[in-house]
């Protein structure tokens, strides 16, 4: 994947879980925990407004090529991951992974267990996404001025 490449998806996928976070409004008092699917309205919001903004200051990132398709991918898979955690949370009222949201909720073990793998897996590796993208702001080259002219 190369920068322009890496830009695309990230500004795409950006959109995209915009447009879902935008929809997920209208679901709020659908779902059996209302607060929960408001957080997930508003955090899906600005995980696709966060995503925009890396993709186009994407080119400012400095990275080996297999460190940029891992920290790409990442950064996009992990921020749908705890999105759609936070949407399974609301619609089965799990509560564990989210005591704050959560109270006064519990799901089903098997509900629980599963909101609990996928914000934790995705909580970690969007973390590791976000520290490569920072490797990748202080790479070569990245205390370089630019030259007057």
């Amino acid at each position: 994947m190369h920068a322009a490449s890496s830009e695309r998806f990230l500004v795409r996928h950006g959109m995209v879980m915009f447009l879902a976070g935008l929809l997920m409004g209208v679901a709020i008092p659908q779902v059996t925990n209302p607060r929960m699917m408001l957080g997930a309205h508003t955090g899906t919001l600005m995980t696709g407004t966060f995503l925009i903004v890396t993709g186009l200051a994407w080119k400012h990132v400095l990275l080996a090529p297999t460190l940029e398709r891992v920290g790409v991918r990442v950064l996009a898979f992990s921020s749908w991951g705890i999105s759609a955690a936070l949407v399974w949370a609301a619609i089965l009222g799990t509560s564990r992974s989210t005591p704050i949201m959560g109270a006064g909720y519990a799901g089903s073990p098997w509900a629980e267990t599963v909101a609990d793998v996928v914000l934790t897996v995705s909580s970690v590796a969007l973390l590791a996404a976000v520290v490569i993208v920072v490797r990748g702001l202080f790479g070569q080259g990245a205390d370089v001025l630019p030259s007057e002219g």
